[in-house]
Order: C-alpha cells, then structure tokens, then sequence
C-alpha cells in the first residue's frame, strides 16, 4: 500500500499572498458537480498598479432585471480593487404593452392567424419544453433584479432616438455621461448603439456576443451551432464600433459544442464558461495598460456564416435538424448502456522521437499493456530515476468511479511491479512528476478537490508528502517546468464541467511559489489546443508544449506547438499532430511523454462492459 504523509507546513496561497489573487478554500473540499466554479475570476480581483481606479459605467433596460450571468459580471466588478461601479444609464423608452393574458385556444388561434407565428410554432415548442422544470437558479439566461448593485451610484434616464433595431443617444444625454468621465461602459440593455455614445468612455462601449461572430451573427444564440452540426460553439467580448457585431475582439472562446440537441446546455456551457470575460479584460486595462490590451486585441475577422444574418428556425428547419438527430441520441444512449469508453496505454522504444514526424511511424512500433479488469489506465507520465525507467499513470476504477495513482517499472519492454503509489478522496490523474533540487516532485490533476497540489517523495516512487497547494483553482492538467531560471506553469481552468477551453500561464522564482498570473495570462482560449497533453519537451532550443484536440470529443487528439516565452510574452507555433487513425481501433489519443528513447501514449476505444467490470 502507498503511504502518504500530510505536510503540516503546506501553506496555500490566501488573497493576501497571490497576485492576482486566488481565494483561499479548504484543500480538501470537494467541489460540486456541473455546477458553475468562478475560481477563475477570483484570479482577476487583484491589480497592485498604482494607476487610479478604473470608472464603470452599466447600460441596462428599464426595470434594471439582467441575466443571472450579467449580475455575476457586476458582483466582480464590486469585488475587484482596481473598479467602480460609477453610474447606469438606463434605457427609458417607451415599453411596447404586453398583450393580456388569453385562454388556450385563443392564444392557438393567434399563432394559426400569424404566419410569422405560425412558422416558428416548433421553435417555440422546443424551448418551452427545454426550460420545463429547468434548474432556473443555474440557468445564466434567467432575469434577476439588480437594483442593489446600482444603491448608490448616479443614475441617467435616456429616452433613446429609435430607427429600426438603432438606438441613438441624444445630445444631453451624450453630454452627462461624457461629464462622469468613464473609462468603460458595460453594454447589458438597449438594442444595436450607434454614433457618439461609443466613444463617450475612455475605452469604449464593451459588449457579449454569443456565438462565434466570425460565423453567427443574429440568433437565436448557440442555436444554429446545433442544427448545423458544428463542433465548435463559440462567444466574444468586444468593443463596439459602428458595424455589427464586427467590433474590435477583447477576448475570445472557442468551445466544444454540446453532443446533445439541447440548446439550453449549450448556453449553458458557454455563458458561465465565457462570463469572466470583463473582468479579465478590466484587470489586465489596468494592470497592465490600454497598450497592453489594445495589442491583445484583435479585429473580427472576415465573415464565413453560411447566412447573412440568422433568424429564428422555420419549422422545417427545426424538423429536418431534431428528427434524426433525436434518433441519434437514442441509438448513443443505447450504445452506452451496452459499452464504456477504455483507455489503454502503449509503449515505444526508439531513438526517433514521435513528435518529430507522426506520420512516418507505424501502429505496430508501440506495445499496447492490458490493465487488470475492472480497471483502466491513462495519463502515463514518464522519469528516470537510478539506472530504472519508471511509468506513472491513471488506474481508474469503473466501480468507484474514481482513479488512484499508479506506477510500474519498465524491465525489458514490459512493465513491472505496478503498485500503487498516491491514493486520495478525490480523483486523481495527469501524474507530472520531475525532479529538482534533488528530490522528486509530482504535481496531478486534482481539480474535484479545488486546487493544485504539490508533492514530494519522501521515498522514491511510493511514500509521498503534500507539500504544498500552490493554487486554490478549479483546474485540469497542471504543467510545471523551468525555463530562464524561473519555474512556469500551465494549468486549465474549468468553469463548467466537461468544458476546457482554456489554459493560462503561471509563473514564479521558487516552485513552492507564490505563483503568479505571467504578463501573458491566458495562452490558449480554444478547445482545440488549450488542454494540456505531457511534459514540455525540450527539443535542442526548442520548447515544444503538449496539447490535446477536444472539439471532437475529449481527448481526440494530440497537438504538438513550438513555445516562444519571454517574461513578459508568450507565442506557439503549430509543431505536429498526432491523430488515432495511426493506431488499431483507437478513436482517441490525449496524453503523450517521452524521457531518453522512451515513449508513452495512450488510447481509447468502446469496449463491453461485460468484458470491463
């Protein structure tokens, strides 16, 4: 059995030792299941620059009700050290009557007698019944009150000049809000802005587009991405110009988009994955300067919708999209009661490393291991330790639904007294582990438990010593390494569960910390490369960062970038691609290490459950 120490000099990084800050919650406390994490944001509270505070202005419609996820973007705004919540301007036109309530068959007969009405019938029946019983203290769409957080601060009516979907601002009212002196405003209400209010504040009108702009513009939000069977779901902050929904890009996300027709996950997943936004970007405007944020923004780029603008589904449309697809989710779900995704590892010896030319090497060169049944193995991490190669790895359990961490010692191409070696109340897995200052170190993923632990062998490979949480995040897939005498990391944060569209860049002089955001910060905002897949390969001058391919599903592929980091920037290049075509059976690869001419990788396939448990 592994034994395990509990340091009592472990010292986790409390608001007051972490800038930016990361607050401070027990090691040990499991954090709750699909239900949203703002860990992440709590990473933006803190800005020590001397520059003065920044002055926010909100937008919003009349009676000041927000979407749940626009009233959490204001609570961190009030939370944060560097913003003030100075004055909202609240949309005061006339608002058009709603019609009295009517039985059933009247309400029936209108819709019969409305063709608009009557084309969009299945939309409509398809969102009243996702919102049925929906868990409305999570839904990030759902109208909450928010006139406690404008008590106290100036508030300026504006009756605004109407044409079409346009609003406009008159003259004094342009002429108050310029008096405040804002530096930004937060567009949550109005209809499409034009003319002099976008450049009243200092750094312009800010605002949510749901959806990725390059390809949806109009809506409904991350409703098309379902019908039209695109992997990726994506959402913007952006500045706005006079175009539409073209406005210069703060920060962008790319997510994966949700397998199932379900339009309200997929809202779900990308409103709370994406809702840090605003304060990431007023962080970094006064961390670090307008210049600093104007060089990370971008331009939308050109526009590839398949539509020019997207309306609300006819019911054809609706009909062609949900019928088969319905039938697909059946037929999945039938599959998973019959089969469970297996995860194997695979071995290699060769001087010619993988990554170099994935193409030219054959299936047949890697050595597949058989896990004991009920069991499988992922994640294998590779090191080097007195003449011995040793493979640790993930042993899942698909009884506890749980893994340990476990290792072997590789013996003539075979792996060789496997033992457990890390057991915790959490699930364990991505097992980094290196060595420094003389003494072995591993970092896993612990991300049920809310943070990123560090250990130390105490006896070399199965008696470890926590000795340190060096973050208290809500994270997946902890990379530590050294580079220009100072220690880095990456780390992917999860908002949502199932969802890592992101990875950000830590820094410090000592790896027990403090850490700390890099200039950088996040270096990754799509599923496609952000989750990391290894250890940092140095490759002669090259540093070559590991990640894996989730569009298609977790763990798809293997993503290799060629790293360029400075203390103060951060750039990847696209290296090589390893895809699960290369091997037998396989339709996922995720984890990828190598230490002198070995390899590890691993794969997954669909097997029956008989033949697991």
């Amino acid at each position: 059995m592994p034994e395990f120490v509990e340091n009592a000099r472990v010292e986790g990084l409390g608001a007051e030792r972490l800038r930016p800050s990361v607050a401070q919650r027990p090691s040990n406390a499991t954090v709750a299941r699909d239900t949203p994490d703002f860990s992440l944001n709590r990473l933006y509270y803190v800005s020590d620059a001397a520059a003065p505070k920044l002055r926010i202005g909100v937008m919003v419609d009349r009676g000041r009700k927000l979407p749940l996820f626009m009233r959490k973007v204001l609570e961190d705004v009030r939370s944060c050290n560097f913003a003030t919540l100075e004055c909202v301007i609240e949309n005061c036109e006339e608002p058009l009557r709603p019609k009295p309530a009517t039985s059933l068959p009247a309400r029936a007969a209108r819709t019969l007698l409305d063709p608009v009405r009557r084309r969009r019938v299945l939309h409509d029946a398809y969102i009243q019944r996702l919102y049925q019983g929906s868990r409305a203290a999570l839904d990030p769409t759902k109208p909450v009150d928010c006139s406690d957080l404008f008590e106290n601060i100036q508030r300026i009516e504006v009756v605004p000049e109407r044409k079409g979907f346009v609003h406009r601002f008159p003259a004094q009212a342009i002429d108050a809000i310029r008096a405040l002196d804002l530096d930004v405003i937060l567009r949550f209400g109005f209809n499409i802005i034009r003319g002099d209010i976008l450049n009243t504040a200092r750094h312009g009108v800010w605002s949510f587009h749901h959806g990725d702009s390059e390809r949806y513009r109009g809506g409904p939000p991350l409703l098309w991405e379902l019908i039209e069977g695109n992997p990726l779901s994506g959402a913007v902050l952006q500045r706005l110009d006079e175009s539409l929904d073209a406005g210069t890009v703060l920060c962008r996300g790319i997510l994966a988009t949700s397998g199932k027709p379900d339009v309200k996950r997929n809202r779900y997943n990308v409103y709370w994955s994406t809702q840090h936004f605003v304060i990431k970007a007023l962080y970094e405007l006064h961390r670090y300067g307008p210049e600093h944020l104007r060089q990370r923004a971008r331009a939308c780029g050109e526009y590839q919708g398949k539509r020019p603008i997207y309306r609300t589904p006819t019911n054809i449309e609706m009909a062609r999209w949900l019928v088969p697809k319905v039938a697909q989710v059946a037929a999945r779900k039938f599959r998973k009661r019959q089969e469970a995704v297996h995860w194997q590892i695979a071995l290699r010896h060769s001087p010619h490393p993988l990554y170099r030319h994935p193409a030219s090497v054959a299936a047949e060169e890697f050595t597949w291991l058989d896990s004991p049944r009920g069991k499988f193995w992922a994640d294998p991490f590779l090191i080097q330790r007195d003449g011995a190669t040793w493979v640790f790895f993930e042993n899942y359990d698909y009884g506890e639904k749980r893994a340990v961490i476990d290792c072997g010692r590789l013996e003539n191409g075979q792996l060789v007294d496997v033992r457990t070696v890390l057991d915790r109340p959490e699930h364990l897995s991505f097992p980094l582990i290196f060595e420094h200052d003389g003494a072995v170190w591993m970092v896993p993923e612990s991300e049920q438990a809310g943070a990123v632990n560090l250990y130390r062998a105490a006896r070399f490979p199965d008696r470890w010593v926590l000795e340190r949480t060096l973050l208290h995040l809500r994270a997946v897939d902890p990379v530590l390494f050294m580079h220009q005498n100072r220690w880095h990391m990456f780390v992917s944060p999860v908002a949502v569960e199932a969802q890592v569209p992101f990875t950000l860049l830590f820094t410090a002089s000592q790896l027990q910390g403090p850490w700390a955001l890099h200039p950088a910060g996040c270096i990754s905002s799509d599923v496609r490369f952000a989750r990391g897949g290894g250890s940092i390969i140095r490759d002669g001058e090259r540093l070559i960062r590991v990640s894996q391919e989730c569009a298609k599903g977790y763990g798809h592929s293997i993503g290799f970038s060629e790293m360029q980091l400075t203390q103060t920037t951060y750039s990847e290049q696209p290296y090589g691609h390893v895809l699960p075509e290369m091997f037998h059976n396989m339709d996922g690869v995720h984890t990828y290490n190598r230490v002198g001419d070995w390899e590890v990788i691993d794969g997954r396939r669909l097997r029956p459950k008989s033949a697991l448990v």
